[in-house]
């Protein structure tokens, strides 16, 4: 009789342990699956600032291009305005 109630009590336990071990790999896996997300969101974000950025670098580019072909170069223009204005004083 003891032994029966020791064996049922022995495979109660070891059930609850079992379940206590999958609560505790389920919260695991949960938050595997938020840190997964998270950096998954922050590779996203970070690809597209990378993109943001270039094709703020090829606008610029293209900027300086287009005022080039037309001769127009700021720096050059500056100090010329900047000359005429000592000239006038």
């Amino acid at each position: 009789m003891i032994q029966k109630y020791w064996n049922s009590n022995r495979i109660k336990n070891f059930g609850n342990v079992k379940q206590h071990e999958e609560k505790i790999l389920e919260k695991v896996l949960q938050r595997l699956v938020r840190h997964t997300v998270l950096v998954d969101l922050l590779k996203y974000c970070y690809d597209a600032l990378f993109e943001i950025l270039a094709t703020l670098k090829r606008h610029a580019d293209v900027v300086s291009w287009i005022m080039s072909l037309n001769g127009w170069n700021w720096m050059s223009r500056r100090s010329t305005i900047m000359t005429l204005d000592s000239v006038t004083r």
